[in-house]
Protein backbone atom coordinates (compact mmCIF):
# COMPACT_ATOMS: atom_id res chain seq x y z
CA UNK A 1 0.00 0.00 0.00
CA UNK A 2 3.41 2.53 0.37
CA UNK A 3 2.79 2.16 -3.28
CA UNK A 4 -0.60 3.65 -3.44
CA UNK A 5 -0.98 6.09 -0.57
CA UNK A 6 0.80 8.76 -0.62
CA UNK A 7 0.78 11.96 1.99
CA UNK A 8 -0.43 15.15 0.87
CA UNK A 9 1.72 16.97 3.58
CA UNK A 10 4.94 15.03 3.91
CA UNK A 11 5.80 12.58 0.53
CA UNK A 12 8.54 10.90 2.55
CA UNK A 13 6.64 9.31 5.33
CA UNK A 14 5.05 6.05 4.65
CA UNK A 15 2.25 3.80 5.29
CA UNK A 16 3.27 2.35 9.47
CA UNK A 17 1.17 0.18 11.66
CA UNK A 18 -0.09 1.51 14.97
CA UNK A 19 -2.01 1.12 17.81
CA UNK A 20 -5.08 2.83 16.21
CA UNK A 21 -4.72 1.72 12.68
CA UNK A 22 -2.56 2.43 9.42
CA UNK A 23 -0.86 5.67 9.46
CA UNK A 24 2.58 7.61 8.09
CA UNK A 25 5.42 7.66 9.96
CA UNK A 26 8.98 7.10 9.88
CA UNK A 27 11.46 4.58 11.80
CA UNK A 28 14.31 5.54 13.63
CA UNK A 29 17.12 3.90 14.16
CA UNK A 30 20.12 4.26 17.45
CA UNK A 31 23.33 3.13 17.43
CA UNK A 32 24.24 3.04 21.14
CA UNK A 33 27.77 2.15 22.95
CA UNK A 34 27.59 -0.79 25.42
CA UNK A 35 28.73 0.81 28.30
CA UNK A 36 27.21 2.33 31.36
CA UNK A 37 26.75 5.51 29.92
CA UNK A 38 24.77 4.41 26.92
CA UNK A 39 26.35 6.89 24.41
CA UNK A 40 24.35 7.09 21.33
CA UNK A 41 26.73 7.03 18.52
CA UNK A 42 25.38 7.16 15.17
CA UNK A 43 21.30 7.87 14.33
CA UNK A 44 19.32 7.66 11.60
CA UNK A 45 15.54 7.98 10.27
CA UNK A 46 13.76 5.93 7.15
CA UNK A 47 10.51 5.64 5.91
CA UNK A 48 8.51 3.21 8.07
CA UNK A 49 8.61 1.10 4.45
CA UNK A 50 12.44 0.36 4.71
CA UNK A 51 12.75 -2.73 7.41
CA UNK A 52 14.43 -2.37 10.43
CA UNK A 53 17.35 -5.02 8.76
CA UNK A 54 18.33 -2.94 5.68
CA UNK A 55 20.29 0.06 7.66
CA UNK A 56 22.01 -1.97 9.75
CA UNK A 57 25.54 -2.49 7.98
CA UNK A 58 25.89 1.28 6.80
CA UNK A 59 25.30 2.22 10.66
CA UNK A 60 27.57 -0.31 12.20
CA UNK A 61 30.36 0.64 9.32
CA UNK A 62 29.56 4.19 9.53
CA UNK A 63 29.86 4.08 13.48
CA UNK A 64 33.16 2.36 13.19
CA UNK A 65 34.91 4.82 10.60
CA UNK A 66 33.28 7.71 12.07
CA UNK A 67 34.38 6.95 15.78
CA UNK A 68 37.37 4.95 15.19
CA UNK A 69 35.93 1.67 17.13
CA UNK A 70 36.58 -1.79 16.78
CA UNK A 71 33.82 -3.44 18.72
CA UNK A 72 34.06 -7.21 19.39
CA UNK A 73 30.57 -8.32 19.65
CA UNK A 74 27.02 -6.37 17.85
CA UNK A 75 23.91 -6.68 20.05
CA UNK A 76 19.94 -6.66 17.99
CA UNK A 77 16.49 -8.46 18.43
CA UNK A 78 15.25 -11.07 15.56
CA UNK A 79 14.63 -8.33 12.95
CA UNK A 80 18.18 -7.80 12.10
CA UNK A 81 19.21 -11.61 12.25
CA UNK A 82 19.06 -11.52 8.29
CA UNK A 83 21.65 -14.14 6.81
CA UNK A 84 23.62 -11.26 5.00
CA UNK A 85 24.21 -9.07 8.18
CA UNK A 86 25.30 -12.06 10.62
CA UNK A 87 27.55 -13.01 8.24
CA UNK A 88 28.80 -9.49 7.53
CA UNK A 89 29.33 -8.72 10.97
CA UNK A 90 31.39 -12.52 11.43
CA UNK A 91 33.95 -11.54 8.23
CA UNK A 92 34.78 -8.45 10.46
CA UNK A 93 35.71 -10.61 13.26
CA UNK A 94 32.77 -9.23 15.42
CA UNK A 95 30.57 -11.38 17.25
CA UNK A 96 27.06 -11.22 15.91
CA UNK A 97 25.12 -11.33 19.28
CA UNK A 98 21.56 -11.47 17.14
CA UNK A 99 18.96 -14.31 16.90
CA UNK A 100 18.01 -16.25 14.05
CA UNK A 101 14.55 -16.14 13.38
CA UNK A 102 13.19 -19.77 13.64
CA UNK A 103 12.01 -20.59 10.34
CA UNK A 104 11.77 -24.75 10.90
CA UNK A 105 9.20 -25.06 13.59
CA UNK A 106 6.29 -23.22 11.40
CA UNK A 107 5.15 -26.25 11.27
CA UNK A 108 4.89 -29.84 12.22
CA UNK A 109 7.16 -31.36 10.08
CA UNK A 110 10.38 -32.36 11.09
CA UNK A 111 12.78 -29.12 11.10
CA UNK A 112 16.47 -28.89 9.41
CA UNK A 113 17.99 -29.66 12.96
CA UNK A 114 16.60 -33.22 12.97
CA UNK A 115 18.72 -33.92 10.26
CA UNK A 116 22.70 -35.02 10.05
CA UNK A 117 25.05 -33.44 7.33
CA UNK A 118 28.33 -34.85 6.23
CA UNK A 119 30.62 -32.75 5.48
CA UNK A 120 32.83 -35.19 3.62
CA UNK A 121 30.34 -36.74 1.69
CA UNK A 122 28.26 -33.62 1.25
CA UNK A 123 24.62 -35.61 1.83
CA UNK A 124 22.00 -35.48 4.59
CA UNK A 125 20.97 -38.12 6.80
CA UNK A 126 17.20 -37.97 7.93
CA UNK A 127 16.02 -39.33 11.31
CA UNK A 128 15.39 -42.73 9.63
CA UNK A 129 18.47 -43.31 8.39
CA UNK A 130 18.07 -42.61 4.17
CA UNK A 131 19.99 -39.71 2.57
CA UNK A 132 19.30 -36.54 1.26
CA UNK A 133 21.88 -35.83 -1.97
CA UNK A 134 22.59 -32.04 -3.44
CA UNK A 135 19.89 -31.23 -6.09
CA UNK A 136 22.04 -29.24 -8.60
CA UNK A 137 18.69 -28.11 -11.03
CA UNK A 138 17.12 -26.78 -7.80
CA UNK A 139 19.94 -24.82 -5.76
CA UNK A 140 21.01 -21.25 -6.25
CA UNK A 141 23.92 -19.26 -5.78
CA UNK A 142 23.59 -18.37 -2.12
CA UNK A 143 21.79 -21.88 -1.43
CA UNK A 144 22.40 -25.55 -1.90
CA UNK A 145 19.15 -27.46 -2.01
CA UNK A 146 19.35 -31.69 -0.66
CA UNK A 147 16.54 -34.26 -2.02
CA UNK A 148 15.97 -37.63 -0.89
CA UNK A 149 14.74 -40.46 -3.11
CA UNK A 150 11.00 -40.69 -3.81
CA UNK A 151 10.77 -44.24 -3.17
CA UNK A 152 12.51 -43.77 0.19
CA UNK A 153 10.54 -41.30 1.59
CA UNK A 154 7.01 -42.43 0.27
CA UNK A 155 7.74 -46.14 1.78
CA UNK A 156 8.98 -44.74 4.85
CA UNK A 157 7.05 -44.83 8.07
CA UNK A 158 8.14 -41.59 9.22
CA UNK A 159 6.67 -39.96 6.42
CA UNK A 160 3.52 -38.46 8.07
CA UNK A 161 5.94 -36.09 10.29
CA UNK A 162 8.52 -35.39 7.58
CA UNK A 163 7.01 -34.03 4.04
CA UNK A 164 3.83 -34.05 2.22
CA UNK A 165 5.73 -34.35 -1.06
CA UNK A 166 5.40 -37.28 -3.14
CA UNK A 167 8.77 -36.16 -5.01
CA UNK A 168 10.75 -36.62 -1.00
CA UNK A 169 11.47 -34.38 1.35
CA UNK A 170 14.40 -31.67 0.57
CA UNK A 171 16.32 -29.11 2.71
CA UNK A 172 18.02 -26.14 1.55
CA UNK A 173 21.88 -25.30 3.05
CA UNK A 174 22.93 -22.08 2.79
CA UNK A 175 27.28 -21.48 1.20
CA UNK A 176 27.55 -19.40 4.80
CA UNK A 177 25.83 -22.38 6.91
CA UNK A 178 29.61 -22.53 8.59
CA UNK A 179 29.32 -19.24 9.98
CA UNK A 180 25.38 -19.53 11.04
CA UNK A 181 26.30 -22.44 12.69
CA UNK A 182 28.89 -20.69 14.69
CA UNK A 183 25.72 -17.83 15.92
CA UNK A 184 24.24 -20.42 16.76
CA UNK A 185 26.40 -21.71 19.39
CA UNK A 186 26.54 -18.38 20.48
CA UNK A 187 23.31 -18.65 22.28
CA UNK A 188 23.78 -21.25 25.27
CA UNK A 189 26.59 -18.83 26.41
CA UNK A 190 26.27 -16.84 29.05
CA UNK A 191 27.88 -13.87 27.31
CA UNK A 192 24.96 -14.03 24.53
CA UNK A 193 22.48 -14.13 27.28
CA UNK A 194 23.86 -11.00 29.00
CA UNK A 195 24.59 -9.24 26.59
CA UNK A 196 20.43 -9.54 25.62
CA UNK A 197 19.54 -8.47 29.11
CA UNK A 198 21.58 -5.75 28.91
CA UNK A 199 20.17 -4.39 25.28
CA UNK A 200 16.68 -4.70 26.99
CA UNK A 201 17.27 -2.56 30.29
CA UNK A 202 20.49 0.06 28.85
CA UNK A 203 19.53 0.11 24.65
CA UNK A 204 15.47 -0.07 24.60
CA UNK A 205 14.74 2.59 27.65
CA UNK A 206 16.56 5.62 25.12
CA UNK A 207 13.24 5.29 22.77
CA UNK A 208 10.97 5.33 25.74
CA UNK A 209 12.99 8.43 26.95
CA UNK A 210 13.08 10.22 23.78
CA UNK A 211 8.99 9.54 22.92
CA UNK A 212 7.93 10.64 26.45
CA UNK A 213 10.39 13.27 27.43
CA UNK A 214 11.69 14.63 24.37
CA UNK A 215 9.09 14.14 21.67
CA UNK A 216 10.24 11.58 19.33
CA UNK A 217 6.53 9.88 19.65
CA UNK A 218 5.32 12.52 16.98
CA UNK A 219 7.90 14.56 14.57
CA UNK A 220 7.82 18.27 14.28
CA UNK A 221 9.17 18.99 10.68
CA UNK A 222 8.27 17.63 7.53
CA UNK A 223 10.54 15.20 5.12
CA UNK A 224 13.17 13.25 5.95
CA UNK A 225 16.19 15.25 6.25
CA UNK A 226 14.32 17.99 7.84
CA UNK A 227 13.12 14.97 10.36
CA UNK A 228 17.14 13.41 10.42
CA UNK A 229 18.30 16.80 12.16
CA UNK A 230 15.30 16.36 14.30
CA UNK A 231 16.22 13.12 15.30
CA UNK A 232 20.12 14.30 15.86
CA UNK A 233 18.88 16.86 18.17
CA UNK A 234 17.39 14.92 20.75
CA UNK A 235 20.00 12.47 21.02
CA UNK A 236 22.42 15.37 21.58
CA UNK A 237 20.20 16.22 24.31
CA UNK A 238 20.27 12.87 25.69
CA UNK A 239 23.82 12.46 25.17
CA UNK A 240 24.20 15.99 26.71
CA UNK A 241 22.13 14.93 29.74
CA UNK A 242 24.80 11.71 30.50
CA UNK A 243 27.63 14.21 30.16
CA UNK A 244 26.20 16.20 32.63
CA UNK A 245 25.16 13.27 34.85
CA UNK A 246 29.05 12.23 34.78
CA UNK A 247 30.28 15.70 35.76
CA UNK A 248 27.86 17.31 37.53
CA UNK A 249 24.49 20.08 37.16
CA UNK A 250 26.15 22.72 38.96
CA UNK A 251 28.18 25.97 37.92
CA UNK A 252 30.69 25.54 35.34
CA UNK A 253 33.92 26.67 36.27
CA UNK A 254 34.23 30.68 34.84
CA UNK A 255 36.46 30.41 31.71
CA UNK A 256 39.80 31.33 30.60
CA UNK A 257 38.70 33.20 27.93
CA UNK A 258 36.22 35.37 29.23
CA UNK A 259 39.05 37.62 30.82
CA UNK A 260 39.86 39.04 27.89
CA UNK A 261 36.43 40.01 26.38
CA UNK A 262 35.96 42.27 29.63
CA UNK A 263 35.87 45.68 28.97
CA UNK A 264 38.53 48.50 30.53
CA UNK A 265 36.87 50.00 33.55
CA UNK A 266 35.06 53.44 33.06
CA UNK A 267 34.22 54.99 36.48
CA UNK A 268 31.66 57.56 35.38
CA UNK A 269 30.29 54.42 33.74
CA UNK A 270 30.64 52.33 36.86
CA UNK A 271 28.91 54.80 38.91
CA UNK A 272 26.13 55.37 36.98
CA UNK A 273 25.16 51.57 36.00
CA UNK A 274 25.58 50.99 40.07
CA UNK A 275 22.72 53.22 40.91
CA UNK A 276 20.75 52.06 38.16
CA UNK A 277 21.25 48.32 39.72
CA UNK A 278 20.17 49.63 43.34
CA UNK A 279 16.73 50.37 41.73
CA UNK A 280 16.81 46.79 39.66
CA UNK A 281 16.95 43.42 40.85
CA UNK A 282 19.62 42.18 39.38
CA UNK A 283 19.60 38.54 37.66
CA UNK A 284 22.55 35.90 37.76
CA UNK A 285 24.04 34.93 34.00
CA UNK A 286 26.68 32.34 33.73
CA UNK A 287 29.34 33.84 31.89
CA UNK A 288 30.20 30.19 30.51
CA UNK A 289 26.72 29.52 28.62
CA UNK A 290 26.52 32.58 26.75
CA UNK A 291 30.32 32.51 25.81
CA UNK A 292 29.71 28.37 24.44
CA UNK A 293 27.20 29.69 21.74
CA UNK A 294 29.67 32.24 20.55
CA UNK A 295 26.85 35.57 21.76
CA UNK A 296 28.94 38.50 22.20
CA UNK A 297 30.37 39.28 25.73
CA UNK A 298 28.36 42.20 27.15
CA UNK A 299 30.64 44.13 30.06
CA UNK A 300 30.52 42.76 33.62
CA UNK A 301 31.09 44.26 36.41
CA UNK A 302 34.36 42.56 38.12
CA UNK A 303 33.02 43.19 41.84
CA UNK A 304 29.96 41.60 41.84
CA UNK A 305 30.00 39.34 38.75
CA UNK A 306 26.66 40.41 37.86
CA UNK A 307 25.16 41.86 34.53
CA UNK A 308 23.34 44.80 35.01
CA UNK A 309 20.12 45.62 33.62
CA UNK A 310 20.80 48.03 30.94
CA UNK A 311 23.43 45.64 29.81
CA UNK A 312 20.99 43.08 29.33
CA UNK A 313 18.01 44.78 27.48
CA UNK A 314 21.50 46.14 25.53
CA UNK A 315 22.44 42.57 24.20
CA UNK A 316 18.66 41.06 23.59
CA UNK A 317 17.96 42.71 20.86
CA UNK A 318 21.05 42.01 18.58
CA UNK A 319 21.18 38.67 19.67
CA UNK A 320 17.99 37.39 19.86
CA UNK A 321 18.90 34.54 18.05
CA UNK A 322 21.26 33.18 19.78
CA UNK A 323 19.75 33.89 23.55
CA UNK A 324 16.46 31.74 21.92
CA UNK A 325 19.18 29.33 20.93
CA UNK A 326 20.68 29.40 24.32
CA UNK A 327 16.79 28.81 26.15
CA UNK A 328 16.24 26.04 23.82
CA UNK A 329 19.47 24.33 24.81
CA UNK A 330 18.95 25.25 28.86
CA UNK A 331 14.97 23.38 28.14
CA UNK A 332 16.86 20.41 26.55
CA UNK A 333 18.88 20.25 29.91
CA UNK A 334 16.50 20.85 32.71
CA UNK A 335 14.15 17.93 31.33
Amino acid sequence: MADLRVSTTDPDATLMLTKHGADMGYHTHYVVDGGKARIILNVLVTPSEVMDNQPMLDLLWRTRFRWKLWPWQATGDRKYGTEENLVAIESQHIRAYIPLPDMDHRNEFFSSQEFTYDMERDVYVCPAGKELRFDRPHSTERSRRYRARSKDCNHCPLKAKCTTSKQGRSLCRSVDEACLDRVRAYQPTEAYKKALRKRQVWVEPLFAEAKDWHGMRRFRLRRLWRVNCEALMTASGQNLKRLLKKRGWGRRPFPAEAVGVVAPPDEARDERRRDETLKCKRARVSVACLGAFGTTMPWLDAQTNLFSPATIVHISIPSFPWMLLHALFRSYLLL
